[in-house]
């Protein structure tokens, strides 16, 4: 408290940081869970529709928490494909030298991961396709 209070911030300021943290922390706002919300969002209101401010206030959170996570709405899309593409099961195809059967088997199964995603409740298929960790996400 005698930091925050040095940094000329008030107790009541203080106290309405450390609600907002405790919410964020309670709400298990994290990357992965902010994407699953944006999953739900495109579903409900169509890709063109999803801005950081939308999704922020979908997730009841200020804009500016979302930019921890992402840096613009192109790296929230980005691991919103990324999310899809981990659902795809690709252990019989050879990724080194695929034949022509196998890239259309490749996408096949995307545009059926995609269709997934753009018709049902992105928190409905955790379960049974869990989302990457974000220490396996790349960020670009």
């Amino acid at each position: 408290m005698f930091t925050w209070v040095r940094l000329g911030m008030s107790s009541a300021a203080v106290n309405d940081v450390a609600s907002r943290l405790a919410a964020m922390v309670k709400r298990g706002l994290n990357r992965d869970a902010l994407v699953r919300q944006a999953h739900d969002y495109v579903a409900g209101n169509g890709l063109d529709a999803l801005t950081m401010r939308r999704l922020a206030a979908a997730a009841e959170v200020t804009p500016g928490a979302l930019y921890k996570h992402f840096r613009d709405r192109k790296d929230l899309q980005r691991a919103m494909a990324d999310a899809i593409y981990a659902t795809i099961d690709l252990s019989d195809v050879d990724t080194a030298i695929p034949t022509v059967e196998q890239v259309k088997t490749c996408c096949r199964r995307m545009r059926s991961a995609s269709l997934r995603f753009a018709t049902a409740d992105a928190s409905s298929l955790a379960p049974t396709h869990p989302l990457l960790p974000r220490s396996n996400c790349r960020r670009r």
